[in-house]
């Protein structure tokens, strides 16, 4: 519920670095106020609320979920942390946005999509990328270019970064965007899955994973993820999607060549598309309060889908697994 003078109070859990990147996006917006941040960690959150003038700091989410002058929430957490502020906020009737993937396992996002169908209540998953200048154009040439025949992903990191980013399963953390993404423009539903993974890096975590997606219209995707780039800068990254459909080629490749520094620690490119993808999904999304139970853009049940398939993925790497290293973990 909006106050009388129109403005949209929220809340947010989590102080983490993608926290300050949505707290600076708000803090843009007209007819929304912050009112209240909690984080596990006090001093991060005080951190962040000095920075955003935000009045209320808490180190437990249930307050901030359970705020009466609270209209919406924004989960920011790691991902193993996103169930219980989900389900707390939604069960006090508010409108919620949890960042992707929505849970660490399907039985979790399902949980979360069934308690905001039960209660009318908005939630949406944070899936950025269908907000992207790039990705809602190649959506909609799709209305013309004729049945999507594949899809190429991939995704390049550096070796560097994957001491930091490299938990949890690399199906959830980098892959998940894409796969939502091939899921969004075969529109069909997968129906076979096959993966592989390696571990280069480490005996513990993937370094690379490699997917094999069969959708029910015919439509093939393949996708690969994985920190590969020796390079002295741990941000460097190279992301690049081709649909191919019957009349046309759609190319779709990130970072843009508009800007790329060169110094003494490195490469660091510079590409805002993801700002401007933010701040695109937080102004539908505070739209969407109040006025309806499910985004026209992404619904809970997408979230809960994009989950689903990486733990297929998981299950059928751990099926037929070929590890570069003879100790590599075998799962269960």
């Amino acid at each position: 519920m909006r106050s009388e003078a129109g403005i949209l109070t929220l809340g947010l859990v989590g102080a983490g670095a993608w926290a300050n990147e949505v707290a600076a996006t708000l803090g843009e917006m007209r007819g929304v106020r912050v009112a209240a941040i909690a984080n596990r960690t006090l001093e991060k959150a005080q951190a962040l609320a000095r920075r955003f003038n935000i009045p209320h700091v808490f180190d437990d989410y249930q307050q901030v979920c359970q705020m009466a002058e609270v209209d919406g929430v924004l989960v920011l957490t790691h991902e193993s942390a996103h169930r219980e502020p989900a389900l707390l906020a939604l069960k006090a009737g508010k409108s919620v946005l949890v960042e992707k993937p929505m849970a660490d396992s399907f039985a979790a996002a399902q949980e979360m999509s069934a308690r905001a169908r039960s209660a009318g209540v908005l939630l949406m998953p944070g899936h950025v990328l269908r907000f992207e200048s790039r990705c809602r154009s190649a959506k909609a040439r799709l209305r013309h270019a004729g049945p999507v025949r594949s899809i190429r992903c991939f995704q390049h990191r550096s070796k560097r970064s994957y001491p930091v980013y490299s938990r949890p399963h690399i199906a959830f953390s980098l892959m998940i965007h894409h796969l939502d993404l091939c899921r969004w423009f075969a529109e069909s539903p997968v129906v076979a899955v096959q993966s592989r993974e390696r571990y280069f890096l480490g005996k513990d975590h993937p370094s690379s994973l490699w997917v094999l997606l069969e959708f029910g219209n015919g439509c093939i995707a393949t996708l690969e993820s994985g920190w590969i780039f020796e390079t002295d800068g741990p941000s460097f990254e190279e992301d690049g999607i081709e649909i191919v459909t019957e009349r046309e080629r759609i190319h779709l490749a990130w970072p843009s060549n508009g800007c790329e520094l060169r110094h003494a620690e490195g490469v660091e490119r510079i590409d805002r598309s993801y700002v401007e993808a933010l701040r695109f999904e937080l102004e539908h999304w505070v739209g969407c309060v109040g006025k309806t139970s499910q985004s026209p853009v992404v619904s809970a049940e997408e979230g809960v889908e994009a989950v689903a398939l990486a733990e297929r993925i998981i299950a059928a790497a751990g099926k037929d697994r070929f590890p570069n290293t003879n100790d590599a973990p075998k799962r269960a």
